[in-house]
């Protein structure tokens, strides 16, 4: 109510200044206008706060969102992770219960599948070389033999010993392997 002059000092000096004589009508003008642009200001500042609130929350909600979906790929790649577990187990039995009837294109057809689900079977890969040792093709043999050792096999014993693995044995090629 006093300090209306000091307030809108500023706005007066681009109206003119406020000690000239203005009237009553123009100074409470003046005074409407401030407290006009005042409301506008903080109306915008409250806009500025809801919409900061609202993308906080947007935010928020992206975030849960993400890891819904991303547990839900936990999920999804854990089944199917057991599955191809299933899938393989199963295409082992085969193949070990052909390579014991003697059925040995049978058997590799079924070791092959278990490789194109998981190419680095340790277990595969020795019953490979083998399944081809006994159908005395040398050159799969060993090259199933070798990846079977860089994938971790180390039970050196058997390849000496195992009797699938006798052609081998006796090929120029063993020593060097």
């Amino acid at each position: 109510k006093y300090n209306w002059k000091e307030l809108y000092a500023d706005r007066y000096a681009r109206e003119g200044s406020y000690r000239s004589n203005m009237s009553e009508y123009e100074r409470r003008r003046v005074v409407k206008e401030g407290r006009r642009q005042d409301r506008f200001e903080q109306q915008r500042k409250s806009r500025e706060r809801d919409i900061e609130n609202w993308q906080r929350r947007h935010r928020h909600r992206e975030q849960e969102e993400e890891k819904v979906r991303k547990e839900q790929e936990r999920t999804e790649n854990r089944m199917r992770r057991r599955a191809q577990i299933e899938k393989v187990t199963l295409l082992k039995t085969q193949g070990v219960e052909r390579f014991k009837d003697y059925d040995y294109e049978g058997a590799i057809e079924s070791f092959n599948k278990i490789l194109e689900i998981d190419d680095k079977d340790v277990a595969t890969h020795f019953n490979l070389a083998c399944t081809h040792s006994l159908n005395e093709d040398v050159n799969e043999a060993f090259y199933h033999l070798d990846q079977a050792v860089v994938n971790g096999f180390d039970d050196f014993n058997k390849i000496k010993t195992h009797d699938a693995l006798a052609f081998l044995r006796i090929q120029p090629a063993y020593e060097a392997f």
